[in-house]
């Protein structure tokens, strides 16, 4: 784990985003699991509204960044709770 921290503490924010948007579906859930952990917050599941809109924004979208922002906030609101 500490590597990986010094690792990442050379990373630019930049280099950060392109290695997320390189992740699998699984992968950003794992993501946004952790950083739900990290900011140590305990959130409720989206409704199944929030979820459609999402993703529905998702099929439309067309930049890589914003498609593994959708994807983790769908996981993210999906797992939520559990």
């Amino acid at each position: 784990m500490w590597v990986l921290a010094e690792y990442c503490v050379n990373m630019s924010v930049e280099e950060i985003k392109r290695g997320i948007e390189s992740l699998s579906a699984a992968e950003l859930g794992d993501v946004a699991a952790f950083l739900s952990d990290l900011r140590g917050e305990v959130a409720e599941p989206m409704a199944p509204e929030e979820l459609g809109k999402l993703a529905h924004r998702l099929a439309g979208n067309k930049s890589p960044s914003e498609t593994a922002r959708l994807s983790a906030q769908i996981v993210d609101g999906f797992y939520a709770g559990s």
